[in-house]
């Protein structure tokens, strides 16, 4: 395997990650809205959107944006954070090309 397609290989399944962890988030907050007792409608009007904007974001087949997701989150009172770290195996392997 050549060092590029390793760099590929390593940065696909970064990628893989960051989607499935998108998805716990979702699953989280969703979990939240619920065990609270809160409707649909509730939390759009508290995020200020329609109804079927938060069913759609709750289907799990939205790729919604981290400013949609935070919104959300206080909607149901909770909070997303995230932290950029530097991944050194992708770093190292991009800057030897």
């Amino acid at each position: 395997m050549t060092r590029w397609e390793a760099t590929l290989e390593l940065i696909q399944g970064r990628a893989e990650q960051l989607v499935s962890e998108d998805e716990a988030y979702l699953r989280a907050l969703v979990s939240i809205r619920k065990k609270r007792g809160e409707s649909v409608e509730t939390i759009a009007e508290r995020m200020g959107v329609l109804s079927e904007q938060v069913r759609e974001l709750e289907s799990y087949y939205a790729d919604p944006r981290l400013s949609t997701l935070r919104r959300y989150a206080i909607a149901v009172g909770a909070q997303v954070t995230h932290r950029v770290d530097q991944l050194p195996e992708i770093s190292e392997l991009i800057a030897e090309d």
